[in-house]
């Protein structure tokens, strides 16, 4: 069994910092620093989550060797970067209510930003073999990793998840052969990027998050080759909790959703068990501060998935 995430790795740098004055230079408050800490966003909290569950997971995007590599190597993840500059989000929160005050992001991270890069970077999604794995899970945020005409030609999976920002998400998938896509395709998006969609060519599966109302599991029958149409195969209710903070929710979803049809294989009935397991875990998530990996362990949530009264 096994997993391989590719996309834009983020680094969650929060600051901590105690707000008691007003600067007397500028209408601004001071923020005085109580605490720091650093966590995983992008894909590599995706591939976060399911090291928490299987450490057999292997996470591909681009990070400095200096700060991504050594995370990665203190927690044990296998990781394969591509050279170069991440995204960093940096929060500051007030340390009393550790509500967020600020947010400072830093995303100048193209990979392809020369000839001789655009080069390494070919080269480097080239040697990429994934079809050694059960699950791709592709986390494309829109930094620069994602590129549309090299992932067409990443060796894929059976299985594809995907969630991605592009309005297109055809572009983010690979292809077993010209025009024709893998097998087995499931689009992870919240309510306003399904409502920004302009098609969802090659997939076969749409699972929308809707918020406290829960999650609506869809079908994608093609009709023609420009249309496909939608039928609802599984609304499943929210579990309602005191939400303090939605960062990396959707991501929780993804994970988890990879985590089941990986252990449990691919059907249409496990799809829904598995979103129903997604749903609980983000419903967990979304009460901690800031993001945050699940802490249920593999073998209670393999339990919930089997047990689901469906």
């Amino acid at each position: 069994m096994s997993i391989v995430v590719i996309g834009d790795l983020i680094l969650d740098d929060y600051r901590i910092v105690d707000v008691n004055r007003v600067s007397p230079e500028a209408p601004c408050l001071i923020g005085l620093d109580h605490e720091q800490y650093i966590r995983l966003g992008g894909a590599a909290n995706v591939a976060a989550n399911i090291f928490q569950l299987d450490s057999t997971v292997l996470l591909v995007g681009q990070g400095q060797y200096d700060t991504f590599f050594s995370i990665l190597n203190e927690m044990g993840m296998a990781g394969l970067l591509f050279p170069g500059l991440h995204a960093t989000k940096m929060r500051f929160l007030d340390y009393k209510s550790h509500t967020q005050l600020f947010r400072y992001d830093i995303e100048k991270i193209i990979p392809q930003d020369s000839r001789e890069n655009l080069t390494r970077y070919s080269a480097f999604i080239d040697d990429l073999d994934f079809s050694v794995h059960n699950v791709c899970v592709i986390v494309d945020y829109m930094k620069g990793m994602i590129r549309y005409n090299d992932v067409k030609r990443v060796k894929g999976c059976p299985v594809n998840i995907v969630s991605t920002k592009n309005p297109s998400p055809h572009r983010v998938l690979p292809m077993t052969s010209k025009n024709r896509y893998q097998p087995t395709n499931i689009l992870v998006v919240n309510e306003k990027e399904y409502a920004g969609l302009k098609d969802v060519l090659g997939y076969q599966y749409v699972v929308r998050t809707e918020g406290d109302r829960g999650m609506s599991v869809l079908k994608y029958k093609k009709i023609s080759d420009q249309y496909y149409e939608p039928e609802l195969l599984e609304h499943i209710n929210g579990v309602k909790v005191d939400v303090f903070d939605v960062t990396g929710a959707g991501d929780t979803v993804t994970a988890v959703i990879a985590f089941c049809l990986d252990q449990m294989g691919f059907s249409e009935e496990n799809l829904i068990r598995a979103c129903y397991c997604a749903n609980r875990e983000a419903a967990v998530v979304v009460t901690k501060c800031g993001t945050t990996v699940i802490e249920t362990d593999s073998e209670s949530l393999l339990t919930i998935f089997k047990n689901l009264p469906l």
